[in-house]
């Protein structure tokens, strides 16, 4: 009996790892966190947001990376440019890219037995190297759980990873992101639009693009979606992402995932 649990077990923790190994020939993806036919992926920030995931008034917005993808998973545009990509065995392990400022931001990788990243050196066109340390998480092989970063005066960033909404395909939209550095305590929203190949955008859905209302204690509040897959609301004053699944739409909103309904008449949208 214990053999048979033992081997269960062992099959298990397999097909968690082999989630995201299966998916292309090219291990590009599983680099950055994704999985599937992915075509581009758009990262953004929010910072300074509560413990439990809410804008405050002081939260600052920004864009991240920008990253393109062939249909084999190979990564191709980073922020527009081209990159200068080295492989060894089908993985990553050295990437130049061009900046606007002259010169090119170096990043290299090792991979480890399981064949996942383990570690990242960035090196910036100015300043000192920056090292950092991996961990994925063993219940999904394609999100990060935490990360350390060691810097050139041994000032060390742990960040924890906390996935709030993920979209159809399994990938990660929405998650909390806690920073510790030297015991100063920050978080930070960290999300995502992807796009896939061969998936044109669900014209059965286009009736969802604008604007609706949602009453909570006869407060008015306006969620407006837009088709690249992010929705504004006025109560935040915030961009957050969403996504369809199983035919209905699922948002992130006040530090929760939410699934939606929605009166078409009256264009008002209930949180269920």
């Amino acid at each position: 009996m214990k053999k048979n649990i033992l081997l269960a077990s062992l099959m298990l923790l397999a097909l968690c790892f082999a989630g995201c190994r299966n998916t292309s020939d090219s291990t590009d993806l599983l680099l950055f966190e994704l999985k599937g036919n992915v075509a581009s992926v758009q990262t953004f920030y929010i910072d300074d947001v509560t413990k439990e995931g809410f804008v405050q008034r002081d939260s600052y917005a920004y864009d991240g990376n920008t990253l393109a993808f062939n249909e084999k998973g190979e990564l191709i545009f980073y922020n527009g440019e081209q990159p200068i990509i080295e492989r060894k065995s089908g993985n990553i392990v050295k990437m130049e890219i061009p900046t606007d400022f002259g010169g090119n931001e170096i990043y290299t990788y090792t991979w480890n037995s399981e064949g996942f990243p383990a570690t990242e050196d960035y090196q910036p066109c100015e300043g000192a190297p920056l090292y950092s340390v991996f961990t994925y998480s063993k219940y999904d092989s394609c999100s990060l759980e935490s990360k350390k970063m060691y810097e050139y005066d041994d000032d060390n960033d742990e960040y924890h990873y906390d996935w709030r909404l993920k979209d159809s395909h399994g990938n990660w939209l929405v998650r909390m992101v806690t920073e510790n550095h030297n015991g100063y305590i920050s978080r930070c929203l960290e999300e995502r639009t992807i796009t896939y190949h061969n998936e044109s955008a669900q014209e059965e859905y286009e009736w969802i693009y604008g604007t609706w209302t949602h009453y909570v204690l006869h407060r008015r509040i306006t969620f407006t979606f837009k088709p690249d897959g992010r929705v504004y609301n006025n109560h935040e004053r915030a961009w957050h992402s969403y996504t369809i699944r199983d035919g209905k739409i699922e948002m992130f909103w006040g530090g929760c995932p939410y699934t939606c309904q929605f009166d078409k008449e009256q264009r008002r949208i209930e949180l269920l």
